[in-house]
């Protein structure tokens, strides 16, 4: 991965993620584990950004997940 990112230079290897992340946090549904910090900060921004009743389906069961 190390030698992917060198190949693609240090601004292009910055931006994919970014937009990435600003692609999901735009989004009207969005599908991740909350037990991960990268999906948790796209929905913590999401619910920022004003879309806090938009969709999220979460897929696992470790963290804000009720069972019944």
């Amino acid at each position: 991965m190390a030698m992917y990112e060198a190949s693609l230079g240090r601004e292009t290897s910055t931006n994919y993620p970014l937009v990435n992340f600003i692609m999901a946090t735009e989004a009207d549904f969005f599908i991740g584990a909350l037990g991960s910090t990268w999906c948790y900060l796209i929905d913590s921004m999401r619910n920022t950004a004003g879309k806090v009743m938009s969709g999220y389906l979460s897929v696992n069961k470790d963290r804000f997940w009720q069972d019944s």
